[in-house]
């Protein structure tokens, strides 16, 4: 008996499809529909015209699929930012309207469009129970699906996700089909667990995550206890000595002891350090997933008494390591056809590892050897170190460098400026906060936490109360690799930043936030969240991918384009301690650059060298015809 995907799958192939198969045939279709007006026909057509110069830009994208089909255009229209074919936002989004019309009058469209949607009587009912219109919102589109295709709620599976997504893709013009699953699922969640009556069917999506994870509060109370005796020491640092402190003091006495007694100099992980709270947080969700691969393996959870518990009897820390690789490995199935076992490493795995390991040596203190064997598991699991820039970061990169990409993101700050500042509104403060933003990163590239957390009162220098800005200053304890960032600001971005202070900031900050890119109440903006609408906007406009961090990058490769070879520079600008991480990174990105100065040197030689080449081939060249005469 075929299953609920099969069904539906079958359903959809039975739906009929016009004949037209071609721009010019879908151009001649259009032109006979004369119950349009004729601007509306004009209207279609420009449409038309649009999506096949998208489909020729993004041939590749469409994968031998039939070019007015939904697959086919859902994978071309959204590959590149409405700019990147000429197209404003406001004309890509009428273009996906018109076309959307054109399907569902052809057959090609699953969905009867705007204002013609209708719920069967129980989906209708279940959505009108939904307590909020952000929760309709959310799932409307799915119980569209489901009367679409005669589901009713006591039939609901979860292999239905599934076959939404396949639908979002394949039979109406939808953006993002992966999106809108999770979404559903999120929201369906939520449903069955607020709404009385709501189906109890858990949707389940190919990929999705099962979320296995045991919460921390069903451990024993005295592994938590302890787990977090334990980090808080952690958390400490080497102030905290005398009540056990952190345990990498221990490192630190052994690396004094062999200062003192030969002229070896201690390792860098010697340093005594208290660690950030995001780096204490990591740690317990290692101790965690750790604990709860043993439980999901068999071990009773009410046997997890202490940390001992995660490191002995010796077999242990093997099989929580390789319950976490098998699910990689099941993660990788719905990936790629062959899993090798070098595929199976990742940073999750060796933190987790590394966690063990810590506990053993430190918590636990078990022999040395059997710690060496942790620290070979550890070596096992861990990726291949990364020798530079990723192939995608280089593709993108070079993109932002091309004119007249590289021009339009160099002036973006100055062209979101609103050039009416008498009245300004919500949505131009928006705006002026992304475009303040984006100039800070393109003078001073620091990292997206620190730009976030950006405060007035601290980071913004003004040598004279009420003067200019000067500055901005971050302390090493707020950065990532503890170097601090002090950065000159030059006059014209500090005129742009208090513009922004003083007319816009007031309209998107409670009184006393004190950051510069306020969120609810006292707090700064979501980082994620903050990312992806920067990311949007600039994308929007210069017709390129584009993300926060590439605009360090930005930076560095556009000083070695000018300088080809200042690495030790460059570092200083990023703040890498080690110069030789920005070579790796950068090794040959700026070899036009290279090129180009080594052709000037060449050519002011030949200049300077003119006349005297001139004068010596003169001399040789008649020498040379009298020997033959």
């Amino acid at each position: 008996m075929p299953d609920e995907t099969t069904k539906i799958e079958q359903k959809q192939e039975a739906k009929p499809a016009a004949s037209p198969g071609s721009a010019t045939e879908l151009l001649e279709e259009v032109a006979s529909w004369t119950d349009q007006t004729q601007a509306r026909r004009a209207a279609l057509a420009t449409a038309i015209r649009h999506a096949e110069h998208i489909q020729t830009v993004c041939s590749d994208k469409r994968r031998g699929l039939a070019p007015w089909q939904c697959e086919a255009l859902n994978n071309c229209l959204w590959a590149r930012p409405p700019r990147s074919f000429g197209l404003s936002d406001d004309t890509h989004r009428n273009a996906v309207s018109s076309l959307r019309y054109i399907l569902i009058r052809l057959g090609r469209h699953a969905d009867a469009g705007h204002r013609r949607n209708r719920l069967s009587p129980e989906w209708e009912s279940l959505y009108k129970a939904l307590p909020t219109s952000e929760r309709q919102r959310g799932l409307v589109l799915f119980l569209r699906f489901l009367t679409l295709e005669n589901i009713s709620p006591d039939e609901v599976r979860p292999t239905h996700l599934d076959a939404f997504q396949n639908w979002c893709r394949t039979r109406i013009l939808h953006k993002d089909a992966g999106g809108m699953a999770r979404r559903t699922a999120g929201n369906w969640a939520f449903a069955r667990a607020e709404v009385p009556g709501w189906p109890q069917a858990a949707l389940t999506r190919t990929g999705m995550r099962d979320h296995y994870g045991i919460s921390w509060d069903q451990f024993p109370q005295p592994f938590r206890d302890e787990a977090e005796l334990y980090l808080q020491r952690l958390a400490d640092g080497p102030t905290n000595l005398f009540k056990g402190g952190n345990p990498f003091a221990a490192m630190v006495a052994q690396a004094k002891a062999a200062e003192k007694s030969g002229p070896k100099p201690p390792s860098p992980r010697a340093v005594p350090r208290a660690l950030k709270p995001r780096t204490v947080q990591t740690r317990r969700d290692q101790i965690k997933l750790a604990a709860t691969a043993l439980v999901q393996s068999g071990l009773p959870v009410e046997t997890l008494q202490s940390l001992a518990d995660l490191v002995t009897p010796a077999d242990r820390p093997m099989a929580i390591m390789n319950f976490h690789r098998e699910r990689l490995r099941d993660k990788l199935k719905g990936r790629q056809d062959e899993v090798r076992e070098d595929d199976l490493r990742s940073t999750n795995l060796v933190g987790i590892g590394e966690m063990l390991r810590q506990v053993a040596k430190y918590v636990v203190a078990l022999p040395a050897e059997e710690v060496d064997d942790l620290s070979g598991i550890v070596s096992f699991v861990r990726p291949e170190q990364q020798e530079g820039m990723s192939e995608q970061n280089r593709t993108r990169l070079r993109a932002l460098l091309a004119e007249p990409t590289r021009g339009q993101l160099l002036h973006l700050p100055r062209y979101w400026q609103p050039k009416d500042q008498s009245a300004p509104s919500r949505p131009e403060a928006v705006q002026m906060m992304f475009a303040v933003a984006l100039e800070i990163l393109l003078f001073a590239p620091v990292r997206r936490a620190n730009l976030i957390k950006l405060r007035i009162d601290q980071h913004l220098v003004r040598p004279v109360r009420a003067g200019p800005i000067t500055d901005i200053f971050i302390p090493g304890r707020e950065v990532k690799n503890g170097q601090t960032v002090t950065w000159p600001i030059d006059e014209r971005s500090a005129r742009l930043i208090e513009l922004y202070l003083r007319i816009y900031r007031p309209l998107l900050a409670k009184p006393g936030n004190p950051f510069l890119f306020p969120g609810i109440g006292d707090s700064h903006r979501d980082e994620a969240e903050f990312a992806a609408e920067f990311s949007r906007r600039v994308e929007a406009e210069i017709g390129a991918a584009f993300n926060m961090h590439l605009v360090r990058h930005f930076a560095a490769v556009r000083y070695l384009q000018r300088h080809p070879g200042a690495y030790e520079i460059v570092s200083q600008l990023l703040g890498h301690k080690n110069p030789e991480t920005t070579r790796r990174f950068y090794l040959g990105l700026e070899q036009e650059a290279a090129a180009r100065h080594a052709n000037q040197v060449l050519l002011e030689e030949r200049e300077s060298t003119r006349i005297l080449a001139l004068g010596a081939f003169h001399r040789n060249g008649g020498s040379v015809r009298r020997k033959r005469a």
